[in-house]
Protein backbone atom coordinates (compact mmCIF):
# COMPACT_ATOMS: atom_id res chain seq x y z
CA UNK A 1 0.00 0.00 0.00
CA UNK A 2 1.72 3.47 -0.85
CA UNK A 3 2.24 6.24 1.47
CA UNK A 4 -0.40 8.49 -0.99
CA UNK A 5 -3.00 5.69 -0.63
CA UNK A 6 -2.62 5.74 2.99
CA UNK A 7 -2.80 9.71 3.44
CA UNK A 8 -6.05 10.20 0.92
CA UNK A 9 -8.09 11.46 4.19
CA UNK A 10 -5.42 13.46 6.40
CA UNK A 11 -3.89 14.89 3.53
CA UNK A 12 -7.15 17.33 3.59
CA UNK A 13 -5.88 18.65 6.57
CA UNK A 14 -2.35 18.56 6.55
CA UNK A 15 -1.36 19.61 2.95
CA UNK A 16 -4.67 21.71 1.45
CA UNK A 17 -4.22 25.24 1.41
CA UNK A 18 -7.36 26.07 2.50
CA UNK A 19 -7.22 24.50 6.33
CA UNK A 20 -4.52 27.10 7.68
CA UNK A 21 -6.62 26.67 10.93
CA UNK A 22 -6.49 23.20 11.06
CA UNK A 23 -2.67 22.91 10.22
CA UNK A 24 -2.42 25.82 12.65
CA UNK A 25 -3.71 23.30 15.63
CA UNK A 26 -1.34 20.25 14.54
CA UNK A 27 1.77 22.71 14.42
CA UNK A 28 0.66 23.96 17.63
CA UNK A 29 0.50 20.22 18.95
CA UNK A 30 4.62 20.05 17.89
CA UNK A 31 4.07 18.45 14.86
CA UNK A 32 6.82 19.50 11.84
CA UNK A 33 6.60 19.92 8.42
CA UNK A 34 7.71 16.12 8.01
CA UNK A 35 4.92 15.26 9.98
CA UNK A 36 2.26 17.10 8.29
CA UNK A 37 3.49 14.72 4.83
CA UNK A 38 2.65 11.84 6.86
CA UNK A 39 -0.16 9.88 7.29
CA UNK A 40 -2.38 10.54 10.29
CA UNK A 41 -4.14 7.75 12.24
CA UNK A 42 -7.06 8.11 14.78
CA UNK A 43 -8.98 4.92 16.61
CA UNK A 44 -12.42 5.39 17.98
CA UNK A 45 -14.37 3.59 21.18
CA UNK A 46 -17.92 3.45 20.70
CA UNK A 47 -20.21 5.20 23.08
CA UNK A 48 -21.30 3.32 26.22
CA UNK A 49 -23.86 3.96 28.59
CA UNK A 50 -20.37 3.71 31.11
CA UNK A 51 -19.84 6.89 32.78
CA UNK A 52 -17.03 8.25 35.45
CA UNK A 53 -18.10 8.42 38.90
CA UNK A 54 -17.26 11.97 38.94
CA UNK A 55 -20.37 12.52 36.68
CA UNK A 56 -22.99 11.07 38.47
Amino acid sequence: MSEQSLNRYSAILTQDETQPASQAMLYGAGLTDEDMKKPRWALAAPATKAIPATCT
